[in-house]
């Protein structure tokens, strides 16, 4: 007889890709609320500083292509 866990997995597990991200969002939610709170919060202040600098004139964005071939030169290809 399997136990719940395995019912509760293979049930999981037969779900379209969409509510498997949901039911894996909202269990990673119930074992650390509000750690993941705070992480979102932390993320959104983050990227309305980083939007702010950019819309100031402070930072500046680099072109793909930059970016690519500094890694490259850095790690290889």
């Amino acid at each position: 007889m399997p136990s719940v866990f395995e019912t509760v997995a293979n049930q999981a597990l037969s779900l379209s890709a969409e509510d498997r991200i949901r039911l894996a969002t909202e269990l990673l939610e119930s074992v650390e609320p509000e750690a993941s709170r705070e992480a979102e919060q932390s993320w959104e202040q983050e990227i309305v500083r980083r939007i702010a600098q950019i819309d100031s004139g402070n930072a500046r964005g680099r072109d793909w292509e930059d970016i690519k071939r500094d890694f490259d030169s850095r790690y290889g290809s």
